[in-house]
């Protein structure tokens, strides 16, 4: 209860099922989403926090904690749920 939950992914279910069960137990979400979307999931699920940014370019992500995320700080937890699809051996991912 209290806690800031910052949860990268919005556009599947499952990043979407976990900010629902967080915000039951009382917490804040802040998301980042990838993509320009109008989802009424997300809109039942908050109104006040997402932020579109690409953080699949690793090189800006410094830029998105310091001028975008800055005000919502400090966080309690983040969820990682913004993969990219497509199975594929391990030595050929990317940061």
């Amino acid at each position: 209860e209290g806690k800031k939950i910052l949860i990268f992914g919005s556009n599947s279910a499952i990043p979407q099922s976990i900010a629902e069960n967080l915000i039951v137990k009382g917490a804040s979400i802040i998301f980042i989403s990838n993509e320009v979307h109008d989802d009424a999931r997300i809109s039942k699920i908050t109104k006040d926090y997402l932020v579109h940014f690409n953080y699949h370019i690793t090189d800006s992500i410094g830029t998105l904690f310091n001028e975008q995320l800055f005000r919502f700080s400090p966080f309690d937890g983040i969820v990682f749920a913004g993969g990219i699809g497509g199975v594929r051996p391990i030595k050929l991912n990317q940061p």
